[in-house]
């Protein structure tokens, strides 16, 4: 059931006393708008009822204003982040994000061609910067001041002229572009606040806490005159702004007044009385078409009457009505109470208690009197209400359940509703009774179904903001819910338990949110109401370009991977042999051969190592170069490593084939990081999965591929071994002539590359439609989700607690993945068919079944994983190959007693494929990423492939000594490590399948010794703040529209 955003209602602008607020006016005349905490809102001038919010910023918004063309705004933080997003689609893509400076940005100003921008503020290395807005590149230098720099503007006409104005009481002026200090305005005895160019550039004024306001030439900043003769104003002057003829000037002051000034005449055209109380400052003003605005120190927006000073036109504020209610004291509860609900017929109170349980109480006139009932809630309760019939009492608690008791049943439960990824933290009804909305931190409303919890509609809150949480949930009416959002992180530490649970920060938004029910098969008319059952699996069309980009990617990627793995099995012997020839040739004498073993071994395992430093380097380069040129750029490892190897024999020369083979790890090591990520980022969340499984289906192909040419008949025999390392150039040259002509990921542009046209393009090739606004929407959502996550190292991951358990039982699947077996069987199979008694001439065609057992067994693993779960395939795995290992250990040596063992030997060798494959060879990466959270898992990774690669490289090296020194009891170590493991698993692992990281995290929790709170903190790492921050953003900004409750 898709949902719409009906109306948003504005939060007032944040003001701080003393500090001028800055209101950005829109170059068309319709719009204005104007920041609150880490918004940017947007209003119609003429409506101001109609709004937009921009939630990007991580931090809390100073100043924001239109380009001259229109089509962009750019907004600056109190870190120093710049932003310049787009004004035409709803969604507002970014477009380019900059810091010039590390500091608080105060002002800033665009060039009327809307190609340079102007920064200034409260740097720690300079106060500003003026530089190219698509490029960042510099055009000059702000300088002349040795304080804070308060405002800065740039004469909107040629040639070029730039001033600013100063906490150092002085302002300056600039020429260029580029632009060059020229000299400095010192008229002015205190703070000089604000610094304006009229629009026609003859002239600009400054503004000062001295109260004057003086007017010099706009292109040679000679002074003109001061206004009014000595003080424009009483008090301090916050802001000023030009009439669009520039004949007059709008000037807001902290003696609680507005005035019009005529410039030319040097003369007060009106004055505007605001008040008398200190709330009445004005700091801030706006002169755009035929409306004059002003913001008042409580937060106020005032439309000013030319006509009538005394009474402006309208005035925006939010008035908070404190509603009548019965209120009651109960003294020593025995607990602590969090939440209250009375039944509809006005006899019963449930009240929701931190430790999780539901008392009743009867409601007596003012009195309650307990009903020695309770119910148990699933964790400590937040909120709970009544259905409006009285039949139903919903409880939610910070276990993120909300859980529906039945009163006709005498408060039986009647279901349970899991769905939230953090603390619910309210509860509506909808006045059907047949269905309610839950709100939680994680930025979530579900409207849920009474008699079937697995019918709900998801809504997320506005535009994914991940700094805003949904406070409060209420049913309007049939079809429509309406939330309210609230900074968690402002929420000050220091208040009490109720006023923190109930505070609402003065930057607050609202949303109405209408839900639109489209005609599905699955919904049935019953006594005139629509019913919802379960919502129909959309099908997902596969488009050319999704087919041809997995498969093209794969086959030069993870297929090579695959035929590496195995090609070096037939021609081992030929390979050896070659080895000794050199070794003869140079020295004069034939290789030892605990020698040849040790070379042969380096060979083998060498790809490992190669692997290792691929996985290492990958990041930095899919970051620089992007997803889809780091796959061709990875082919020329191929081919050179493919030269390398094909040639080694023609040389003379066994060190080219060792370092062909270290070469083609390095490419294994980039391909099996950088296919994935292209594959996850081009494909519909829907078949995410099932075009995932096209990596590891290739590497078992080319598992097969290497087998099938390795036989007698094609490569497989002394003279055309080398055929089968060239063999890898055809696979690179396919993607290098391919790949090109498809796109690169849709959110690799548009995230990093800020791309918007060629993302857009990216999807519809893609996805095979033209529509994909809700895609983009998707990912700019997830974006601002992870905006405030920092990646964590290496080391604070292995210190972090809340995760301890995570990481070793990733090392611990990693590890048995690799040292359990399988390696060894692949890399040495012909060895162990002939110790098997297989016939010489038929160990190739024997190989080539278990190629073919891998393919099916991987196959079949993608089809049931979401049915059986991770764990029974992870530990019947392992649980199955403990048993055919040992089976092998007898069956070698007893071989020689019954002639049909080695045939058992064969079935065992295929028994433990397939038991690997549909276990422990993929599901190790799908705990990696199900474990940790999007700041953790780069960290998460980089151990895993490094225990990967590291044990893929011990196999290689040390079986054959494995092999040499316990014969046909070799196996029964392999059989030892799949036994630890499954035992591991067992008592440790639980079931990921169908949770989320939340529930995961929460299954570990109480292994790793860390509280629920600590689970959270660990959930949301960029969204705390010391207490000192917290207490600096509450006291530093004034209240508008708070409420504050407290419970009696």
């Amino acid at each position: 059931m898709p949902y719409e955003i009906k109306k948003v209602f504005a939060s007032l602008p944040q003001v701080e006393r003393g500090v001028s607020k800055i209101i950005g006016g829109d170059p068309k005349g319709n719009n204005f708008l104007y920041t609150n905490g880490k918004c940017v809102i947007i209003r119609n001038i003429d409506n101001p009822a109609i709004a937009d919010i921009y939630t990007e910023h991580a931090h809390q918004v100073v100043v924001a204003k239109y380009a001259p063309s229109g089509f962009y705004i750019a907004s600056g933080d109190v870190s120093g982040k710049l932003r310049i997003w787009d004004t035409t689609q709803k969604e507002h893509l970014l477009k380019y994000e900059y810091q010039p400076f590390a500091g608080r940005i105060k002002d800033l100003a665009w060039t009327e061609d809307s190609k340079r921008i102007a920064v200034v503020g409260e740097g720690r290395e300079k106060f500003g910067a003026v530089f190219l807005w698509d490029s960042g590149s510099s055009v000059g230098e702000i300088t002349g001041h040795n304080k804070v720099i308060n405002s800065v503007d740039i004469k909107q006409t040629r040639p070029y002229r730039l001033a600013t104005s100063s906490d150092d009481n002085c302002a300056a002026f600039f020429e260029g572009p580029p632009f060059k200090f020229k000299f400095t305005l010192s008229d002015h005895t205190r703070f000089v606040n604000c610094v304006r160019f009229s629009p026609d550039g003859n002239r600009f004024a400054t503004a000062s806490a001295d109260g004057q306001i003086f007017v010099y030439d706009g292109k040679t900043g000679e002074k003109v005159c001061a206004l009014g003769g000595g003080k424009a104003h009483d008090g301090g002057i916050y802001a000023i702004s030009w009439s669009p003829d520039s004949s007059q000037l709008l000037s807001a002051s902290g003696d609680k007044t507005a005035k019009i000034w005529d410039v030319g005449a040097n003369s007060i055209v009106n004055t505007f009385n605001m008040g008398s109380n200190v709330l009445d400052q004005q700091l801030g003003c706006l002169w755009q078409k035929d409306h004059l605005l002003t913001i008042s120190l409580s937060g106020y927006i005032n439309y000013l009457d030319k006509n009538n000073p005394n009474n402006p036109l309208r005035v925006i504020k939010i008035v908070l009505m404190k509603d009548k209610k019965k209120c009651f004291a109960i003294d020593d509860l025995g607990y602590e109470p969090e939440a209250v609900a009375i039944h509809p017929s006005g006899g019963t109170a449930a009240v929701g208690g931190a430790d999780g349980n539901v008392r009743l109480y009867s409601i007596q006139g003012t009195s309650l009197k307990s009903d020695d009932k309770s119910l148990e809630a699933k964790g400590p309760v937040t909120d709970l209400a009544y259905s409006h019939d009285g039949a139903f009492l919903a409880v939610c608690d910070a276990n993120k359940v909300v859980t529906v008791f039945s009163v006709a049943d005498g408060y039986a439960e009647h279901n349970v509703f899991y769905g939230h990824h953090a603390k619910v933290v309210c509860v509506a009804w909808s006045p059907d009774n047949e269905h309610f909305a839950s709100g939680g931190m994680d930025m979530m409303v579900y409207v849920w179904t009474v008699s079937d919890p697995e019918t709900r509609v998801k809504i997320p809150g506005k535009d994914g903001d991940a700094d805003t949480k949904v406070t409060k949930v209420a049913g309007l009416d049939r079809d429509k819910t309406k939330t309210t959002k609230s900074k968690e992180e402002k929420r000050s530490r220091g208040r009490s338990k109720a006023q923190r649970n109930h505070y609402i920060d003065e930057d607050d938004s609202c949303m109405t949110i209408t839900k639109q029910s489209n005609r599905m098969e699955n919904k049935q008319q019953s006594n005139g109401v629509m019913k919802e059952t379960k919502a129909i699996n959309k099908k997902v069309n596969w488009s050319g370009s999704l087919i041809v980009a997995s498969l093209t990617g794969a086959f030069g990627s993870s297929f090579l991977y695959g035929y590496n793995l195995s090609v070096v099995n037939a021609p081992a012997g030929y390979i050896k042999k070659f080895y000794n020839e050199t070794w003869q040739r140079r020295y004069g004498f034939s290789v030892d051969e605990s020698t040849l073993t040790l070379l042969w071994s380096v060979t083998v395992s060498i790809f490992a190592i190669g692997g290792l430093v691929g996985a290492i380097i990958v990041t930095p380069i899919v970051k620089f170069f992007g997803r889809k040129c780091t796959l061709l750029l990875n082919n020329v490892f191929a081919v050179a490593a493919a030269l390398l190897m094909s040639l080694s024999l023609l040389a003379g020369s066994f060190e080219m084939l060792i370092l062909g083979r270290i070469i083609m790890g390095v490419d294994a090591g980039i391909s099996l990081s950088a296919l994935p990520m292209y594959l996850s980022e081009i494909s519909p969340k829907e078949i995410r999965g099932s075009l995932g499984q096209v990596t590891a289906i290739f590497i078992c192909i080319g598992v097969f591929t290497g087998q099938v040419l390795g036989l007698p008949e094609i490569f497989g025999q002394e003279s055309r071994w080398p055929y089968l390392f060239g063999a890898i150039i055809v696979p690179s040259l396919i993607q290098v002539v391919i790949l090109p002509f498809l796109p690169e990921s849709p959110r690799y542009l548009l995230l990093e590359k800020h791309n918007t046209s060629e993302a857009e393009k990216a999807f519809q090739r893609f996805l095979g439609k033209d529509d994909v606004s809700h895609e983009i929407e998707e990912v700019l959502a997830e974006s601002r989700v992870q905006r405030n996550t920092k990646l964590v190292s290496i080391l604070q991951l292995l210190r972090t607690r809340a995760v301890r358990w995570q990481v070793v039982t990733v090392v611990v699947t990693m590890g048995c993945y690799q040292l359990c077996g399988l390696n060894a069987i692949w890399y040495y199979t012909n060895n162990i068919f002939s110790e098997a008694g297989i016939n010489h001439e038929t160990i190739p065609y024997v190989t080539l079944s278990t190629g073919a057992v891998e393919t099916l067994a991987a196959v079949f693993s993608g089809l049931v994983i979401e049915r059986l779960g991770r764990r029974p395939l992870l530990i019947g795995g392992f649980g199955l190959m403990i048993v055919f290992f040992s089976v092998l250990t007898v069956s070698l040596t007893l071989q020689n007693t019954v002639h049909w063992l080695p045939y058992l030997s064969i079935f065992c060798i295929l028994a433990i494929i397939a038991s690997f494959c549909i276990g422990p060879g993929g599901i190790p990466f799908v705990l990696t990423g199900e474990f940790f959270q999007q700041s953790q898992r780069p960290a998460a990774f980089m151990i895993a492939g490094t225990v990967n690669w590291l044990s893929n490289f011990a196999v290689g090296l040390l079986f054959p000594f494995i092999q040499a020194g316990l014969q046909t009891y070799c196996f029964l170590v392999f059989a030892g490590i799949c036994f630890a493991g499954a035992t591991y698993l067992f008592f440790v692992l639980p079931e990921t399948k169908n949770k989320t990281f939340h529930e995961i995290s929460q299954a570990f929790a109480k292994r790793n010794k860390v509280t629920l709170e600590m689970q959270e903190m660990n959930h949301y790492p960029g969204e705390r703040k010391s207490s000192a921050e917290q207490e600096s953003d509450f006291t530093s900004s004034v209240d508008n529209g708070e409420t504050k409750k407290g419970i009696v």
